[in-house]
């Protein structure tokens, strides 16, 4: 029987828990799920996309086929609980370089990117970047009260400020029933 090799099941699984942090301000609490406009937004589609594809860039050490690449995305965005019409809006936008998808795709990648501590120098004086610094401390005395205290990461601190701010700023000015 075939199984998933390491290095596809690692991106999986990584790939879903960065695409799922990233789109967190759509969870639906009471539903438990996801809100299921999120299948169709091109932006939000950009963001899982990306969030997924930067676990396989090359700096993580993970070598992926392209036939394993396109398993991983699909694995991962399933796993979130995209259903089909989800998974081929994804494709379709991607294939046709939909400007709102490549902006979330490229939100996706940047955030690993900064994580990884892999921008460059110039990169940290963008805007949406330094509006991401300056919610930093709000966001570890947040995560401190709901996780405790522990050792921080402030690259990791960083990505998750600049993802939260962007996909907020999405959120809010397309989805208004959520506020």
């Amino acid at each position: 029987m075939f199984g998933l090799g390491k290095a596809r099941r690692e991106a999986t699984e990584i790939g879903a828990a960065a695409a799922r942090m990233a789109i967190m301000p759509f969870w639906v609490i009471w539903d438990r799920a996801f809100d299921d406009r999120i299948w169709s937004d091109p932006y939000v589609l950009g963001v899982i996309g990306g969030s997924i594809s930067a676990q396989m860039l090359p700096m993580t050490g993970r070598k992926l086929n392209p036939t394993d690449k396109g398993f991983v995305m699909l694995d991962a965005m399933r796993s979130l609980g995209a259903p089909q019409h989800g998974l081929d809006r994804g494709l379709e936008l991607a294939e046709r370089g939909d400007p709102d998808w490549a902006r979330g795709y490229d939100h996706g990648i940047v955030t690993f990117l900064i994580m990884a501590g892999a921008l460059k120098p110039e990169a940290y004086e963008e805007p949406d970047i330094v509006a991401a610094k300056k919610d930093v401390p709000s966001m570890r005395q947040m995560d401190i009260a709901i996780n405790g205290a522990g050792e921080r990461d402030d690259n990791q601190d960083l990505a998750v400020a600049y993802i939260s701010r962007l996909v907020q700023k999405h959120k809010k000015a397309h989805y208004p029933s959520l506020q």
